[in-house]
């Protein structure tokens, strides 16, 4: 997981260890224990439900909203979720507080983390260049039409979005439009350029076989702290589609999930592909 968190970054995109470790690490290896100890589940703590609906078994969001971990989840197999069970997606999160503590559980070690758990600290900068120091390989900040603004220290340390840090002084706010991993360049724009109608995903995993074959409209989360947005999903080949949202969204990260939604179900989701480098010289 650390050395496919750092390449990311080195190659220019953003990635959610979390969303892997439950496919490659957590689930995974808890599910394949179980098998071969011929357990029948495996319970976690994740706040999101399993409906199930004579031999079809779906995922969905949990009760609590605020708490819902679906996003990460949603590269589950098919195949697992008949064998898992998510105790406290019918809960709301204080309830969960109270059956904690009324089996005795000391309240200091219920506190969540908020980071990812190999970073200490939260600075993932500091961690990617004491795990790879040849990610600290300068180059140039330039602006939509392709103009010079200064120096950066690597790609590896911006991403969609970012304000603070640039060291570039314009006379406008600035912000990193997109992050060019072939031309070691990091292109700056206003804020108003950070918006896109369209993205495409791939990398798939499909709870709904359909949505690879018609267009489809659904409800989108492009990351875990904003809301989910309407869409329309077009097929473009087996392992990949193209996102049309209802309104331009902001800071469209590629290497981050694009999860689909029906309501409360997940239909699955995907890796945000960055776009063209050609498109990024454009104002």
């Amino acid at each position: 997981m650390i050395s496919d968190f750092v390449s990311s970054y080195i190659q220019g995109t953003t990635p959610n260890p979390c969303v892997r470790c439950n496919e490659r690490v957590k689930i995974k290896s808890l599910v394949d224990l179980a098998v071969s100890k011929g357990i029948d589940y495996v319970a976690t703590g994740h706040y999101v439900r399993l409906q199930k609906t004579g031999e079809h078994t779906s995922l969905h969001r949990a009760v609590d909203r605020k708490k819902d971990q679906s996003y990460f989840l949603y590269r589950l197999k098919s195949s697992w979720l008949p064998h898992l069970m998510f105790p406290v997606g019918d809960m709301q999160k204080l309830q969960v507080w109270q059956e904690a503590e009324a089996l005795g559980l000391p309240a200091d070690e219920l506190k969540e983390s908020q980071e990812i758990c190999f970073v200490s600290h939260g600075d993932y900068r500091t961690f990617i260049e004491k795990e790879a120091p040849q990610s600290k390989k300068p180059g140039v900040f330039l602006d939509q039409a392709g103009q010079y603004l200064g120096p950066h220290e690597g790609i590896a340390f911006y991403t969609p979005g970012q304000r603070r840090g640039l060291g570039v002084a314009t006379g406008e706010r600035l912000y990193v439009q997109q992050v060019c991993s072939e031309t070691n360049t990091v292109i700056l724009g206003p804020e108003k350029s950070l918006y896109a109608p369209t993205c495409q995903v791939s990398e798939l995993n499909l709870f709904d076989a359909t949505l690879s074959e018609q267009p489809t409209p659904v409800d989108v989360k492009v990351r875990y702290a904003t809301p989910s947005v309407p869409a329309m999903l077009f097929p473009l080949t087996a392992t990949s589609l193209r996102l049309h949202f209802h309104e331009p969204q902001k800071a469209l990260c590629p290497g981050q999930s694009a999860v689909f939604y029906r309501g409360d179900q997940v239909l699955g989701g995907g890796i945000i592909q960055p776009v063209s480098e050609s498109s990024a010289h454009q104002s």
